[in-house]
């Protein structure tokens, strides 16, 4: 429990008002999230080395002091067949909801909302679950996608992803 997480969910709901990931006038906040990539041949077990560490922390962990607060220690999504953001982020929105029975994609993953605006609603419900570490599975999918008319889907979500990295300050566990 830090200042730090109380100016996360400040600054989400800004955004969210603002339905702008970039919004301005944000309070101050450090940054924790962090990236890298797993890169390796086919089949010598990446998934399973990293699921085999993700399974030695609790899925989730119910807080009571000071307030009520069900944490996400950690998420594993696998990359969209076909490269989609939109589709990223529904998939993330359903993981959380079958997690915790919420219903996070009904109420943010509609076929209306715009990709931005999904984005800080994925924000939002990471800082409020203060998601600990995003794991993005199969991204070789993005290769695969990159037929003649998905090309700018698989550098969509690429970008997606850096925007991710930047936007979801992941809480220290």
């Amino acid at each position: 429990m830090t200042h730090d997480y109380i100016r996360h969910l400040q600054n989400d709901f800004h955004r969210t008002r603002e339905k702008d990931i970039f919004a301005e006038n944000l309070l101050p906040v450090e940054n924790t999230a962090t990236s890298f990539s797993v890169i390796g041949c086919s089949g010598v077990g990446k998934s399973k080395a990293i699921e085999k560490i993700l399974h030695q922390y609790p899925r989730r962990i119910a807080h009571t002091e000071p307030f009520s607060l069900v944490q996400l220690p950690w998420l594993k999504l696998d990359c969209p067949h076909q490269g989609s953001p939109r589709q990223l982020c529904k998939n993330f929105f359903a993981s959380v909801d079958k997690l915790l029975c919420t219903e996070y994609e009904k109420l943010y993953g509609n076929v209306r909302a715009g990709l931005d605006e999904m984005l800080v609603h994925m924000a939002q419900v990471a800082n409020l679950h203060a998601l600990g570490l995003l794991v993005i599975d199969e991204i070789q999918h993005l290769r695969k996608s990159k037929s003649s008319q998905n090309l700018a889907g698989s550098d969509q979500l690429l970008n997606f992803l850096v925007t991710l990295v930047n936007m979801l300050p992941l809480m220290q566990t």
